[in-house]
């Protein structure tokens, strides 16, 4: 059964996470009302969003809802689509009229921050081309290309970069780019991706601290290794 399951009290908003598309027909034809709110102010709709269920979102949507409701902290439906990076799902919204920089509360965090901190390369995608703000900054000042470099998401650390992310943007917590991110987590993956993209291996953070120092501090052998590489060529460069 689906963790959100015990969160959940009405046989509407059950139907809608586990898209049992049947269920829900007959439940609006017998006057479950669209909009009933669960726990946290989540309606169905968040429900079928969260679980991934295009279909289930298109009968929900056509009997009414609102594609834009907001559950506590401002949570949308395409936040909860974006955190299980379900991309089918988030398509079926965008194309309902959903706000693709909507802002929750808590964090401020946009659909796409959402997708990033879970490394959904393929919902970033989708965002990113229904014209999310690749930089938009959430909480702290953090992007998107910061949650998954924090997160050691490669492949959505790369789909950022090639879609414009800002390679050296500071959140200001500690003053870190992504790449201190990545190298405080020892992502070696995510490392070489905003290298090659042209991130600066030299910018310090706090107490003076460069991205080679998080990971040597943290004992990330394999990350300092990527680091010193490319040092090394920056070194070897600046002196031709």
């Amino acid at each position: 059964m689906h963790t959100w399951m015990t969160r959940l009290d009405t046989p509407l908003h059950v139907a809608a996470l586990e898209g049992h598309t049947e269920e829900i027909e007959e439940l609006l034809a017998t006057g479950a009302w669209v909009e009933a709110q669960a726990v946290k102010k989540l309606a169905p709709l968040h429900a079928a969003a969260r679980g991934g269920h295009p279909e289930a979102i298109n009968l929900l949507l056509a009997a009414g809802a609102d594609v834009n409701a907001q559950a506590e902290v401002e949570y949308t439906p395409l936040h909860a689509a974006a955190t299980g990076g379900h991309t089918e799902a988030i398509k079926a919204l965008l194309a309902a009229g959903a706000s693709v920089d909507a802002r929750e509360g808590r964090r401020k965090a946009t659909p796409l921050h959402v997708a990033a901190a879970g490394g959904h390369a393929e919902a970033i995608k989708a965002l990113v081309m229904a014209g999310a703000s690749v930089d938009e900054q959430g909480d702290h000042r953090a992007t998107a290309l910061h949650l998954a470099a924090a997160g050691g998401y490669t492949e959505a650390v790369k789909a950022l970069l090639a879609a414009g992310a800002s390679v050296n943007a500071r959140e200001d917590r500690r003053q870190a780019t992504p790449l201190h991110l990545a190298a405080a987590g020892g992502h070696t993956g995510a490392i070489k991706a905003l290298e090659a993209a042209g991130a600066s291996v030299d910018k310090q953070a706090d107490h003076q601290a460069t991205p080679l120092d998080l990971a040597a501090f943290q004992g990330h052998t394999e990350a300092v290794k990527a680091l010193a590489d490319e040092l090394a060529v920056k070194a070897l460069l600046d002196e031709l």
